[in-house]
């Protein structure tokens, strides 16, 4: 009875609170059991034609600047190439980060006339071919007179990798995979996926209005069992040294939208389960796992306390 009263209640608000409001706290962070994959090794090297039609985004990351370095610091020192606006990351408390930041030119050119005077270096030579060019620059604060800091444009052509025919992307074999480098691109992504799950076709970087990236992406498998590893593996440690990367991201199923419950097929099914495969509504969630006794089932979804990802 307490189960069927708290189903009806839900079903009969809204949406949102038939998704999070009336279930239980203990489902929400119920513990899941998944694997951490450790990948290891060396990212695939640009061929000569990519490296040839790069095309940068507007926005550059600057890395290791001068902890009060100030706006109009950035604006003097970068203004000579293009008219810009700085972009400082978000944080918790509100203040500005220290280490790293963005600008954002007006004009493509820009991008490309601050490299040309930038310190270019290989970060990796493979058979007399550089790939991996990192860049340099220096820059002044009021306490710190000289700092070569780090440049990091992003080539628009390295958000995307397509594997083989564009009919086998089943976007119901897609993940969603977050907390990615700043400088792991789509081909570096479908490497390292491929290698630990097999089958990858599609790998998309998400972009912001500038087209840099966000730090996620989706990525889509030809084979229903390859997507099944996937999402059951929760976490993959990406270690490399060129460019140098040791980072965690994260794999989750990629959540569609207006999808209804895979058990009544009555009511929206905003819960995804990552070991059951299928999508739930807030009542059929517990009816299904209470009865066959697998209450160590994680859901996922497209909200998480309260808020979207």
């Amino acid at each position: 009875k307490q189960w069927y009263q708290r189903r009806v209640r839900g079903r009969m608000g809204s949406m949102n609170n038939s998704c999070f409001d009336y279930l239980p706290l203990k489902q929400k962070h119920r513990p899941f059991n998944a694997s951490i994959q450790t990948w290891a090794g060396k990212l695939p090297i640009k061929d000569p034609q990519q490296a040839r039609d790069v095309k940068y985004s507007r926005k550059v990351f600057l890395g290791g600047v001068p902890w009060d370095i100030t706006n109009e610091d950035l604006i003097a020192k970068f203004g000579e190439f293009g008219h810009l606006t700085v972009e400082w990351p978000p944080t918790k408390n509100g203040q500005k980060p220290k280490g790293y930041v963005y600008i954002v030119f007006d004009e493509d050119h820009a991008v490309y006339k601050l490299l040309d005077y930038c310190r270019a270096y290989c970060a990796r030579v493979f058979r007399g071919v550089c790939d991996g060019t990192m860049y340099k620059y220096h820059v002044q604060s009021e306490k710190m007179k000289s700092k070569e800091i780090q440049v990091i444009p992003w080539d628009i052509n390295d958000s995307t990798k397509v594997i083989g025919p564009r009919d086998k992307v089943n976007m119901h074999h897609q993940v969603f995979v977050g907390g990615l480098h700043g400088m792991l691109t789509a081909t570096g992504l479908s490497k390292v996926m491929n290698d630990l799950f097999q089958n990858v076709v599609y790998v998309e970087i998400d972009t912001d209005k500038y087209k840099y990236p966000l730090g996620s992406g989706r990525v889509n498998f030809s084979s229903k069992e390859s997507y099944h590893k996937a999402i059951q593996c929760k976490y993959v440690q990406v270690k490399t040294h060129s460019p140098k990367i040791d980072k965690r991201i994260q794999i989750d199923p990629y959540i569609r939208e207006n999808e209804n419950c895979s058990k009544c097929h009555e009511y929206p099914g905003p819960l995804y389960c990552r070991s059951c495969f299928d999508y739930f509504c807030d009542g059929c969630w517990e009816h299904w796992h209470v009865r066959n006794n697998i209450n160590k089932h994680e859901w996922v979804s497209r909200q998480r306390n309260g808020k979207a990802i």
